[in-house]
């Protein structure tokens, strides 16, 4: 555990285990466990040897005897533990413990929302990011100037946009038809159902990556062609429309 520069100190506890030393005895006791609270390698030991003790608490050897003895290590109620060559204060050693857990809980804590955000970014690019489709082929050329959409166009969007997402994303759509081609908008809302993505946001992806690296080429076979208006009429429901 990193040395922390402080614990936690109840005065009215402080003062009523206390009650019984003297002036002299109360500053040196306090002495004591500042001085193993910031030296201690454990943060709640220091050596069992007078020349120690005395170094920590300020006391010298005349009033060791009266001070330390007598009054902080009497036997009737010794302030210390002695631990082999020790003397351990129990009170640093829980609060020692205390703190340790706290920052196990809080490093345990930070790594699960580290996680959590991880694993939410993932959601989003899983959900929001589609992958090239190996149908298409990619133009590297600008995007060309958006059209104002027609009637008809707004209505083959429409449908297809219910269709496939349940319901009209009106935001999404005028925000669309504001930058693409309605034909580019149907095509993106055609690679979403392929995808098998059912929200705006997978389609709003397919655009945006487009306008960045480059729309479908217009130039297709009339294979290719055909295809695609099978598919259109597929999704508006008219495929047994001539």
């Amino acid at each position: 555990m990193n040395r922390s520069p402080a614990f936690q100190l109840y005065p009215d506890k402080a003062l009523a285990g206390t009650i019984h030393l003297s002036p002299e005895a109360f500053t040196a006791y306090w002495r004591l466990i500042f001085w193993m609270w910031l030296h201690s390698p454990d943060h709640c030991s220091i050596s069992n040897e007078k020349s120690a003790i005395c170094a920590a608490s300020q006391l010298n050897l005349r009033s060791y005897e009266r001070i330390w003895v007598r009054e902080i290590m009497a036997e009737w109620h010794p302030m210390f533990r002695i631990e082999g060559n020790l003397i351990v204060c129990n009170g640093l050693r829980k609060e020692v413990e205390k703190q340790k857990r706290f920052q196990e809980r809080a490093s345990k804590g930070g790594q699960a929302k580290a996680k959590h955000n991880l694993s939410t970014q993932q959601a989003v690019l899983d959900g929001c990011t589609p992958s090239p489709s190996p149908s298409l082929s990619l133009s590297t050329l600008n995007p060309p100037t958006p059209l104002v959409a027609s009637t008809q166009d707004l209505e083959r969007i429409e449908k297809a946009a219910v269709g496939v997402f349940g319901s009209m994303p009106v935001a999404n759509v005028s925000e669309w038809l504001k930058h693409h081609k309605p034909h580019y908008i149907l095509e993106a809302i055609r690679v979403t159902e392929s995808a098998g993505k059912r929200n705006a946001a997978y389609c709003n992806a397919i655009l945006q990556r487009w306008k960045r690296e480059g729309y479908p080429p217009e130039a297709q076979s009339k294979a290719d062609q055909e295809a695609d208006a099978r598919e259109i009429r597929r999704m508006l429901g008219t495929e047994n429309t001539v």
